[in-house]
């Protein structure tokens, strides 16, 4: 996840690690998905692990919501700051 965005004379540029178009997903794999990623995040050891199921979890959420065409994307997001002070 990631990526930086640039806004001028009313015009965005972004760029990113990934995209997908919503009508891409599948529904029902993205619903499996969450819920692997919810039991995972709760059966994570570790600092390292426990940030890396939530980083997965975010994204399933964002997937599931993109499906049911829910909140956008940017309010799952992440600043990257905020991931990486939990490694220091």
């Amino acid at each position: 996840m990631g990526g930086f965005a640039r806004i001028s004379n009313n015009e965005i540029t972004i760029l990113g690690n990934g995209a997908e178009i919503s009508t891409d997903i599948d529904p029902q794999e993205a619903q499996q998905t969450l819920e692997i990623d919810e039991a995972n995040l709760s059966r994570a050891e570790g600092k390292r692990q426990a940030v890396e199921a939530n980083l997965a979890l975010r994204l399933a959420r964002t997937r599931v919501e993109a499906v049911k065409g829910g909140r956008s994307i940017q309010q799952y997001r992440m600043p990257l700051y905020n991931f990486l002070k939990d490694f220091q």
